[in-house]
């Protein structure tokens, strides 16, 4: 069992792309989601948000698809053009949707929680756009004790509590763990429609446990008895704004 603190909304992140390691756990979703659409995709104009250097995109080529992939950072147009000139690369923001696509496929659903804001408020802004890809997202609430985690507080210094529940609270701490080293726990899945729109997110834990978090689908653990929950201990509440129609160009 292990802490991290993983905060990726940063300046870099935001401005050049994230060049995250090819997870395997997400492109086999990805690819399987693509198959299951395969006879509605063929022939079909589909943009891949983030697309990255075009790796799924070329995929999708591969099958008959009509692949254009978005990235904010101009480098991965010039990688995608290198080694997969059947994709179409687009320089742009995820957050600006584009006309013109039958299906927008979101490279990173399958590794985002009600926590990932931005996520969800972007789906809503791109289902004036096209459908969307995948059309569901499986999240899975944990609520639970653990009596490590209850010692590393116990140690904290009285005047570093504060800074250190801000962390459990933050979205971006997250915890490695064997579902048997829990003391107790309570978990469910909830599927979530990301053809229509999202209105509101909310997800609060049970008071008979001191922590909470989302079980992540991607454990980037080559150990895979292990779950990576990102922490929220003061749950999730969140409303999403109606789309601006002023953002498709």
């Amino acid at each position: 069992m292990h802490l991290t603190y993983n905060n990726s909304e940063n300046t870099v992140h935001v401005s050049k792309g994230a060049f995250h390691l090819n997870f395997a756990e997400s492109f086999e979703f990805n690819k399987m989601i693509i198959e299951q659409k395969q006879n509605d995709l063929i022939g079909k104009k589909v943009i891949f948000v983030t697309g990255g250097v075009g790796r799924l995109a070329n995929y999708a080529t591969s099958l008959g698809i009509n692949s254009y992939s978005l990235d904010i950072n101009p480098q991965y147009a010039e990688i995608c053009k290198n080694n997969y000139p059947e994709v179409t690369p687009i320089v742009g923001d995820m957050l600006k949707p584009l006309k013109g696509f039958d299906y927008i496929f979101f490279e990173d659903a399958f590794n985002s929680t009600p926590i990932d804001f931005q996520f969800f408020q972007t789906v809503n802004h791109w289902q004036k756009a096209g459908k969307i890809l995948p059309w569901f997202l499986t999240v899975q609430p944990i609520s639970f004790n653990c009596s490590l985690l209850d010692e590393y507080f116990s140690s904290v210094e009285a005047d570093a509590l504060d800074d250190i529940n801000e962390y459990f609270n933050s979205g971006y701490m997250e915890l490695w763990t064997r579902l048997e080293d829990l003391d107790r726990y309570d978990t469910y899945t909830k599927f979530l429609d990301l053809k229509t729109h999202i209105k509101h997110l909310k997800f609060q834990k049970d008071d008979s446990f001191n922590y909470f978090g989302f079980i992540c689908n991607i454990t980037r653990s080559t150990d895979k008895s292990y779950i990576r929950i990102k922490l929220k201990n003061d749950g999730v509440d969140q409303r999403f704004f109606k789309f601006n129609p002023s953002l498709i160009s």
